[in-house]
């Protein structure tokens, strides 16, 4: 598994958790499973339930093994609901799973201009 910084999104808005090492991924063919600080649970920008998300991976899955999936957490979600999502993502045949973060690492980079 691969933590990562993103600057473009696909899912909905989180408060990311923020962590030391991570690395910018391609985007391509990939998909955006994204939780809130409620625990609801979302298709790209798309709300859904977790009974109703492991049918929706499994059609995108058939069309698409190849495809990444990029979880978006929000920092201040149980850590139960993260679990449960990758369980459905596995269940659904994916396991090219990468999370989302905000990098510390970015920030102590300098800008080019002040």
């Amino acid at each position: 598994m691969v933590s990562l910084s993103q600057v473009h999104m696909k899912g909905i808005k989180v408060n990311l958790p923020s962590g030391q090492s991570g690395e910018t991924q391609s985007k391509r063919d990939y998909i955006s499973v994204s939780v809130n600080k409620d625990g609801n649970v979302f298709f790209d920008k798309d709300e859904y339930t977790y009974e109703k998300l492991l049918p929706k991976l499994q059609a995108v899955y058939r069309e698409n093994p190849d495809a990444k999936v990029f979880v978006r957490g929000d920092a201040d979600t149980v850590h139960g609901n993260i679990i449960r999502v990758l369980d459905i993502l596995r269940a659904a045949g994916f396991y090219k799973i990468a999370f989302e973060i905000k990098s510390e690492a970015a920030k102590a980079v300098p800008s080019g201009g002040h």
